[in-house]
C-alpha cells in the first residue's frame, strides 16, 4: 500500500475525489463500513455498476480485491487529470506545488508548509 502512504503526505486540498474513496477503503480494510459510506460516484464513469455491486455485496470477503481494483482505477483517473501523475506509486502534482524539504509533503509555494519543522529536526 505504498500508494496510500504517499497519499497521506499530500495536502488534502490537492486530493482528487477518487483518492478519498481509495483512502477510505484502505483505512477500513479490516472493518468495512456500510457500502453507502464510500463515495462510489467518484469512480463510476470508469466501471460499470454491475461489477461494483458484485464486489460490494460482500465487502468483508472482497476488500483486498476491491482496493486493488479501485487503485487501478484511481491511477488511470489521476494520470488523465491535467497536472497529476502517478508513476510507480509516486504521486506528482504539477500545479505550482513543491515538496517540503523537511517532511516530504506537497504544498503550494506561496506559504510555509504546515509541518512542524522543529519537531522533525
Amino acid at each position: 500500500m505504498t500508494l496510500y502512504k504517499n497519499m497521506i503526505n499530500i495536502d488534502r486540498a490537492n486530493y482528487l475525489p477518487c483518492w478519498v474513496l481509495y483512502m477510505d477503503l484502505v483505512e477500513t480494510i479490516d472493518n468495512p463500513e456500510d457500502p453507502s459510506f464510500y463515495d462510489w460516484q467518484s469512480i463510476m464513469h470508469h466501471m460499470d455498476a454491475y461489477h461494483l455491486h458484485m464486489y460490494i455485496r460482500n465487502m468483508n470477503d472482497n476488500m483486498h480485491m476491491l482496493i486493488a481494483m479501485v487503485e487501478n482505477i484511481i491511477i488511470d483517473i489521476t494520470n488523465n487529470t491535467p497536472g497529476y501523475k502517478i508513476i510507480d506509486d509516486d504521486i506528482m502534482i504539477d500545479n505550482y506545488n513543491i515538496t517540503c524539504e523537511h517532511c516530504g509533503r506537497v504544498w503550494d509555494g506561496y506559504a510555509q508548509c504546515n509541518c512542524t519543522v522543529y519537531d522533525i529536526i
